[in-house]
């Protein structure tokens, strides 16, 4: 019932099923480990397949009910593309595999309260900080499953004690193999 009431963001956004060429002009000013085209290679040859199959015999699933990506793109009020990100959703779950912006997260944000609502998202996979602090202190945001998770297995702890102190590899969660699944 609450969900009837998700008002569509007051600014552009655009939702695509692959990069198209002005998201990649506007991403390859980013320090990023992968590319839109690698990007899009995740996307066309996705690790798991819509289907109600199981495979017994193999550890993780390679079947989902529902599995796609989106490419969200977010415009400022000049109409210039401001936000980029991948979106997995793979039954009910939300996950944020990369973020390219050149703006404060707030429009994000909202757009991503839209999407939960409309797509009836029940949890959300977020690693980027920033943006997980501004849904803690959002009103707007909708009540869905919350836990801290940490990841430290990126670097093993011996090259970390030999790193520059504010070194930043510029990782996003898709530069792993999560945004595969």
């Amino acid at each position: 019932m609450k969900n009837s009431f998700a008002q569509k963001p007051d600014f552009r956004f655009e939702i695509l099923n692959r990069i198209d060429e002005e998201s990649n002009i506007f991403i390859s000013q980013f320090k990023s480990n992968r590319n839109a085209a690698e990007i899009n290679g995740l996307i066309d040859h996705p690790w798991v397949l819509e289907g109600k199959l199981k495979d017994e015999n193999y550890l993780f699933s390679s079947y989902s009910e529902q599995f796609r990506y989106f490419w969200i793109k977010i415009f400022n009020e000049n109409n210039e593309l401001v936000t980029g990100s991948l979106l997995l959703l793979r039954d009910g779950h939300l996950k944020i595999p990369y973020v390219f912006s050149t703006a404060e997260p707030e429009r994000f944000i909202d757009f991503l309260s839209y999407y939960i609502l409309k797509n009836k998202v029940i949890t959300l996979t977020s690693y980027q900080t920033d943006i997980n602090r501004l849904i803690e202190t959002s009103k707007k945001f909708p009540a869905i499953h919350q836990r801290d998770i940490e990841r430290r297995y990126m670097f093993h702890k011996n090259l970390i004690s030999h790193l520059p102190e504010n070194f930043n590899p510029g990782f996003q969660d898709g530069d792993g193999d999560c945004a595969m699944t």
